[in-house]
């Protein structure tokens, strides 16, 4: 029996998930699984567009959290937050975050900024290591010629006595 696909539904799925993991501050969509209190596999097959899984996952998404314009998930028409959820209007109509959102953004860039300096030391570590690894290869290939230059010249004296 061929399972019925929704590709673009599935999208949106995942569109939403990956939402959630980042307000929630979440690593992966396994963690939205579990705070659904749903399996991972399946999760996996909703996203993929599984009609006989997306759907329960896009209502289980709706119900835990209200901010969701379930409409959106079924035709993709309008906003994928219900209006005045997690988003506000300036002046200009123009979208932007809400105070609780901006502060949760403003730790996730806090620290996405400490990893990335974390990984800059440790880039500059390793090319320090390279660097005296290659200085100490260098210094072994002169001893190793030292060597079979020395070799060479006994093997010419020991063949000459």
């Amino acid at each position: 029996m061929k399972q019925e696909k929704n590709l673009e539904l599935g999208s949106r799925l995942k569109r939403a998930i990956n939402y959630i993991v980042y307000i929630e501050e979440l690593n992966n969509q396994k963690d939205v699984a579990d705070i659904l209190g749903r399996d991972k596999t399946n999760l996996s097959k909703a996203i993929g567009g599984d009609l006989s899984y997306v759907k329960t996952y896009c209502k289980a998404l709706c119900e835990k959290y209200n901010i969701f314009n379930e409409d959106w998930f079924i035709t993709g028409n309008g906003d994928m937050l219900k209006s005045n959820q997690g988003k506000e209007k300036d002046s200009d109509n123009v979208n932007v975050l809400s105070d609780d959102q901006d502060s949760k953004f403003s730790n996730r860039i806090e620290k996405l900024l400490d990893q990335n300096g974390k990984l800059i030391d440790t880039i500059a570590n390793q090319q320090e290591l390279i660097k005296s690894l290659q200085e100490e290869k260098e210094k072994m290939d002169v001893r190793l010629e030292d060597a079979k230059t020395a070799a060479g010249a006994r093997k010419r004296l020991s063949d000459a006595v």
